[in-house]
C-alpha cells in the first residue's frame, strides 16, 4: 500500500510549514534531506488547498495558480517532462483549476469547466484514456463531463 509520509499545515495567516519524508523533494524546501523532522516554513503563502500523492505536492494558490514539488520519474507533476525531483516549488503553467486528486504516482486536474485533465502513472490504465501507455507526462484531457468527485 502507498501513502504520503509528509505532512503540510495551513496557518490563519496564509503561511505554509511542513515536515515528514523528503527523499523527492516533496516538502518544496530546494533540497531533499531526508527526514525533515521540524515542522519548518515554506517561503510562501496565501494557498488556498494543498494536495498529496506518494511523493508529490501540489499547491492550489488564492489567486488560481498552482504549483508544485516532488517526485517527477512518472510525470506525475504535469511539466511535459519526466525525470529528477522536482525539490523547489515550481509554477504549473494550468489555469483553471478547481481540485486537484492524486493517486500515488498520478494526479487529476478538476477544472472550473467541469473538464478532467489527467497526468502521471498509467501502467495499469488509472488514468481512464482508454490505453496504458506510460507515463504521460503532458497533462492530458480526459474526455469525462458531469464529474461531481474523483477518488
Amino acid at each position: 500500500m502507498k501513502f504520503s509520509l509528509h505532512t503540510f499545515f495551513m496557518m490563519d495567516d496564509e503561511s505554509v510549514k511542513c515536515c515528514g519524508q523528503n527523499n523527492m523533494g516533496q516538502l518544496g524546501l530546494g533540497h531533499t534531506n531526508h527526514p525533515v523532522s521540524t515542522v519548518t516554513d515554506l517561503p510562501f503563502s496565501g494557498v488556498k488547498n494543498i494536495v498529496c500523492g506518494d511523493s508529490h505536492t501540489f499547491f492550489i494558490m488564492n489567486n488560481g495558480s498552482i504549483k508544485c514539488c516532488g517526485r517527477n520519474d512518472m510525470g506525475q507533476l504535469g511539466l511535459g517532462y519526466r525525470g529528477a525531483p522536482v525539490s523547489r516549488v515550481t509554477d504549473l503553467p494550468l489555469a483553471g483549476v478547481k481540485n486537484i486528486v492524486c493517486g500515488a504516482h498520478h494526479a487529476f486536474f478538476m477544472m472550473d469547466d467541469g473538464s478532467i485533465r489527467c497526468c502521471g502513472s498509467n501502467y495499469y490504465g488509472q488514468l481512464g484514456l482508454g490505453h496504458m501507455n506510460h507515463p504521460v507526462s503532458m497533462i492530458t484531457d480526459l474526455p469525462l463531463s458531469g464529474v461531481k468527485n474523483i477518488v
